[in-house]
């Protein structure tokens, strides 16, 4: 009976031990994964990579849903490599209640990485076109005053109309675009995602015929900060379209968004 009684005490205190270490051991790895995501919210994307990389979590009881799928999908979003993005925003979501606030965030995050590999395999095949297009033997083309002829008017943009010249309805257009922009984006989402932000939000979209903008690619590293950039961009008021030979034409723009505006 003294025997059974000692050994029952013994398997509490190795059980307790044992529960010790664990705690001990999962306490070090969420102070490790807190090091990453201070690295990532400091932009600082290959040092958090290396750092994740870094950490044994094989027997770690954290949860599926502890944000580290969604810390890693993050960060691999920044550094362009968008499949392995995509691997990592679905195991942060698959496991995730369908009432979960957090299922949606990573769900438009995944679907922002699959566009930006979608983006990035149509880059590589213009890149193959414009080298094919070296390598083919060139044509003299018979010249035609029409073909250099410059825009006889580019898009205006509303409150633009009484500016005259191409040069400043272009400056003012932009202006007025920054301004409209700087007005609209949630600084709070950007601050969220980056306290000290930098760097920018590269756009690219179309003017059409109809003076309607239609938005062609959105970059920048965090898929949040893309989705809020394309909201933005979609409540830019149609314009006046540009016109060429006195019919209205389709023209594309790039329009850089700084995060630094935040500050």
């Amino acid at each position: 009976m003294l025997y059974r009684f000692f050994f029952v005490i013994l398997s509490l205190m190795i059980s307790n031990v044992y529960s010790q270490e664990k705690y001990s051991e999962n306490k070090k790895i969420e102070k490790d994964f807190q090091k990453v995501e201070k690295l990532y919210r400091s932009q600082k994307f290959e040092k958090a990579k290396r750092l994740f990389e870094d950490i044994d979590s094989e027997d770690s009881a954290l949860s599926p849903t502890s944000e580290i799928d969604y810390l890693l999908g993050n960060i691999e979003f920044a550094l362009g490599n968008f499949e392995e993005s995509r691997v990592a925003y679905y195991n942060f979501i698959k496991d995730l209640d369908s009432n979960d606030s957090r299922k949606v965030i990573g769900q438009l995050s995944l679907g922002r990485a699959t566009a930006r590999l979608n983006y990035f395999e149509q880059d590589k095949e213009d890149q193959l076109y414009r080298d094919s297009l070296k390598l083919a033997p060139k044509v003299k083309k018979k010249y035609n005053p029409e073909d250099y002829k410059v825009f006889e008017r580019v898009p205006i943009y509303p409150g633009c109309e009484l500016v005259s010249g191409n040069a400043m309805l272009k400056s003012c257009m932009q202006s007025s675009m920054n301004n409209l922009i700087t007005s609209r984006f949630q600084k709070g989402l950007i601050s969220s995602v980056f306290p000290y932000p930098k760097g920018r939000i590269e756009t690219k979209f179309k003017i059409n015929s109809e003076g309607k903008l239609e938005i062609l690619q959105v970059k920048g590293v965090s898929p949040l900060l893309e989705i809020e950039a394309i909201r933005v961009l979609n409540t830019i008021p149609a314009l006046s379209p540009g016109i060429q030979r006195d019919k209205p034409l389709s023209i594309i723009y790039r329009l850089p968004i700084d995060l630094t505006f935040v500050k």
